[in-house]
């Protein structure tokens, strides 16, 4: 079984490019050409729950679509570095709103947080933690 936990579908970070805005028929698409069965949205710093449900309506019956985050982390005395945050499909709704509390007010595209903070806003939450140093780094669009 194929699953690809790094997919980004929206150009979040002034670095990201204009390709990584995906529409629910292109992500699609991508989904049935790579046989993918389990996909996690993790999107810089923001999690857009109507796009997720568009896009799970996209692949209902040919994938399982998990929500998730790619987080920007920053530790005193460490490098800033990325940490993936996905949670069980069953709690998008709590997941979409602790994210959205963990970034209120941030500047997406620079902000840090540090673990505890991380931790904390998630801790409750029925939730998988990976490095980018773990997964395969394959690109949807």
């Amino acid at each position: 079984m194929k699953i690809d936990l790094h997919c980004h579908t929206i150009a979040v970070k002034k670095g990201d490019g204009p390709g990584r805005n995906v529409t629910p028929e292109l992500f699609k698409s991508k989904i049935e050409q790579a046989d993918i069965k389990i996909a996690a949205i993790t999107n810089h710093n923001k999690f857009d729950l109507n796009q997720y449900l568009l896009l799970c309506d996209a692949v209902n019956n040919m994938c399982q679509l998990w929500p998730g985050v790619e987080i920007d982390v920053f530790e005193p005395g460490s490098k800033r570095w990325h940490l993936i945050v996905i949670a069980n499909p069953k709690e998008t709704e709590l997941f979409s709103k602790n994210v959205n509390e963990l970034f209120y007010g941030d500047n997406l595209d620079e902000c840090t947080h540090t673990l505890d903070e991380i931790y904390n806003s998630f801790k409750d939450l029925d939730v998988i933690y990976s490095t980018l140093q773990l997964l395969k780094h394959n690109k949807i669009a």
